[in-house]
């Protein structure tokens, strides 16, 4: 097993199915933003289409890293990424998904740097994750089993902030 298999432990089957589901919503947004516009429209969207293509790059980048054990490159890319991701209805879905991506490369880059700081952040965002999830994704079955993947995440986190006596 890789290097970044083993750090993904028992989530990394979640976070993959998670990379894989903020990947097709990226490209169905930039492709709804596209197909969506009418002419007279799309050269005012077309700044914003660049942003959402950018974004995707990003996240693909971050995503390269982070597979491959690269938690500090990943989590700025990721972090870039969700700034250029517009903050509308119809990108929360991609927002919320970054989100838990940058949580756990902060989660990751504490382990490798010991600095609580990135401890701090990735409790936090897990929490907004967590406070937004059911309003996005609803009570189905998948739902719950992210909510409760991200809430033994956000555990395990407090756990170490509480042993740390920094929280």
């Amino acid at each position: 097993m890789s290097q970044a298999g083993a750090n993904l432990g028992e989530h990394g089957a979640c976070y993959l199915a998670r990379v894989k589901a903020l990947l097709h919503t990226l490209v169905f947004a930039i492709t709804a933003a596209s197909t969506v516009a009418i002419p007279a429209q799309r050269a005012q969207a077309a700044p914003a289409e660049e942003g959402q293509s950018e974004a995707q790059r990003l996240y693909l980048d971050g995503k390269t890293h982070y597979e491959v054990g690269e938690y500090e490159e990943a989590l700025e890319l990721w972090k870039q990424a969700y700034a250029k991701v517009d903050d509308t209805a119809e990108n929360l879905q991609v927002r919320h998904a970054l989100v838990y991506n940058i949580a756990e490369a902060e989660a990751q880059v504490f382990q490798i740097k010991k600095d609580i700081t990135h401890l701090r952040r990735a409790k936090t965002l897990l929490d907004r994750y967590l406070s937004n999830h059911e309003t996005l994704y609803g009570d189905s079955q998948d739902a719950a089993h992210d909510r409760a993947d991200a809430q033994t995440k956000l555990e395990e986190i407090e756990g170490l902030l509480d042993r740390k006596s920094v929280v």
